[in-house]
């Protein structure tokens, strides 16, 4: 979608100018998809972030990493992303995000 309203904003820079109306407007197009593509980054990381805080707690909490299952029972009744979302933002096993996180927690 920004990519089409971009070449479309390029086209009317060519066809009317940059001061034109309706360049302007296009313009105004672009800003607004650019704005809700980084809150939507925002709202992510933040959850991500929190999800953080949560496997450490949990962790704390239960002296345990929790399987797949238990993190999304937990991580639902808390706000936190799922197991799958997190892999598919980590790159790598939940387990392995898991570990990371709990090994630099305890070492601040």
């Amino acid at each position: 979608m920004l990519k089409n309203l971009r070449n479309k904003m390029y086209q009317y820079i060519d066809k009317y100018g940059l001061d034109s109306e309706k360049t302007l407007k296009i313009s105004q197009e672009v800003d607004l998809e650019i704005n809700n593509y980084y809150n939507n980054i925002s709202v992510m990381k933040y959850h991500y972030e929190q999800s953080i805080l949560g496997i450490q707690n949990y962790f704390y909490t239960y002296n345990i990493l929790p399987t797949n299952s238990d993190w999304n029972t937990y991580a639902f009744e808390n706000d936190f992303l799922s197991s799958i979302s997190i892999e598919y933002i980590y790159c790598n096993s939940f387990r392995s995000w898991c570990i990371k996180h709990i090994k630099q927690n305890s070492n601040e």
